[in-house]
């Protein structure tokens, strides 16, 4: 099928500057929204009290989300694949940054519960990523693309880094809250470093080689195969406007893929983000 602009809707400023929904459930109730605009970090409110073992430990960063031009707007396709996933990927770095900020020994199982569909996530596109993308960017033997090898010992280690991070999780059921919660910040901190790190790499060297030797419906095979392996409700998570986040999942989705996704909804992302709002609601 050959794409037209008009696929996308109408390029307004309703999208223009997409920003990722609140990190709470705000996003889904008529209250005021905080300013968390694409062309800027936003680190979480301050905590009103902090436990111990936190006061210790020194949270990652809140991760700046890509800045324009990634956003899904017919001229940027050659971005598309890159900033829809690694958006998404941002933005649940940005809500375990204010998990690590705001959990406390009560709503510590909580974070247990959010980390599931959490690593689930990234698990399912750095595999997409292995299966597919990468053998299809490098697939055009670009002599402007970064060594193979070498982005491939990067995904190494954020492979690490999430497995760091699940073991320190786990541990949550057996260890106090006080000896956990260190580990926790050490492999959140790795972890957020590392993605961010490999995804800049991405970000600055595939969308050129990807205009140059692939067509925009090459582009957009390779995105219908990623929203079929991934929760797309989380991946179009940080597209700020409704309409648009329809359109993209009418574009995306298989008429199986609509089937599926008439029967459960955006369940997976309310849920999702009903953790964060109770973890950060509860300082």
């Amino acid at each position: 099928m050959q794409l037209e602009d008009t696929e996308f809707g109408v390029y307004d400023d309703d999208f223009a500057e997409a920003s990722i929904e609140a990190i709470s459930l705000a996003a889904l109730r008529p209250a005021p929204q905080p300013d968390l605009s694409l062309d800027h970090a936003f680190p979480p409110n301050p905590p009103r009290r902090i436990h111990s073992a936190l006061a210790a430990c020194r949270p990652p960063q809140t991760p700046a989300l890509a800045r324009l031009p990634h956003h899904p707007h017919p001229s940027l396709w050659h971005h598309h694949v890159l900033a829809l996933p690694h958006n998404a990927i941002r933005a649940e770095l940005v809500d375990l940054c204010a998990l690590l900020h705001a959990v406390s020994p009560r709503t510590a199982p909580l974070l247990t519960d959010w980390h599931i569909p959490f690593d689930d996530f990234l698990a399912r596109y750095f595999q997409f990523e292995k299966d597919a993308l990468i053998p299809w960017v490098y697939a055009s033997h670009s002599d402007t693309l970064p060594d193979r090898s070498a982005l491939e010992k990067r995904a190494a280690l954020i492979t690490q880094a999430r497995n760091e991070l699940s073991q320190s999780v786990s541990l949550m059921r057996t260890m106090s809250f006080a000896n956990v919660i260190p580990l926790l910040v050490r492999a959140s901190r790795e972890l957020t470093d590392a993605v961010l790190s490999y995804f800049d790499v991405q970000d600055r060297n595939f969308p050129s080689v990807i205009r140059s030797f692939r067509t925009r419906e090459d582009a957009c095979n390779v995105e219908r195969l990623m929203a079929r392996r991934m929760d797309v409700g989380i991946l179009l998570r940080w597209i700020a406007s409704r309409t648009q986040r329809a359109q993209l999942r009418t574009r995306l989705l298989s008429a199986k893929g609509w089937i599926s996704w008439l029967r459960k909804g955006n369940k997976t992302l309310v849920d999702h983000l009903s953790i964060v709002h109770a973890i950060v609601d509860e300082q």
